[in-house]
């Protein structure tokens, strides 16, 4: 529990620190605060949020970072670093991780070929089922019938060769 107070104070000072520092400017803030800024960069890292160096810098990088963490745990965007982040990176969620990057599929990359051929896709075909292959998948099938899903599967890449 004084942990978890230390912390919290440390935080609220390191709030005050940090306040205002535009994020555009890669500035390296007093000294005795550089420790919180590596922790932040530490833990964004050991997370998968953050790639740069934990170097006590706040940089593009390090807010683009804790912006992106900030956004999966439902905490409004900022310009700074704050106790808000601190607290809930090292409290509230401490093993908050990026999704991972989709895998692409054969399957859907049939299938966006063959919706590309008949007009109905103008995307990339990457093998991602994402909102431009759904849409015209449900294109597709409200045009010939079968239903109005954006699902891509199997099911439709053999309607799609018949």
């Amino acid at each position: 529990m004084h942990r978890i107070l230390a912390g919290v104070l440390a935080a609220l000072l390191f709030t005050f620190a940090v306040q205002g520092l535009p994020a555009a400017q890669a500035q390296v803030i007093d000294q005795s605060f550089q420790p919180q800024v590596k922790a932040i960069q530490q833990k964004l890292k050991d997370l998968g949020w953050y790639y740069g160096s934990v170097d006590g810098i706040i940089g593009p990088g390090t807010m683009r970072a804790a912006n992106n963490y900030r956004r999966a745990a439902g905490l409004p965007q900022s310009d700074t670093l704050d106790s808000e982040l601190l607290n809930t990176l090292e409290i509230v969620k401490p093993n908050l991780r990026p999704a991972p990057a989709p895998v692409p599929s054969q399957t859907v990359r049939d299938v966006q070929v063959r919706l590309q051929a008949l007009g109905y896709y103008d995307g990339p075909i990457d093998g991602l089922a994402g909102p431009k292959t759904a849409a015209a998948a449900r294109a597709y099938r409200q045009a010939k019938g079968i239903g109005d899903s954006g699902t891509v599967d199997q099911d439709l890449l053999y309607i799609l060769r018949q």
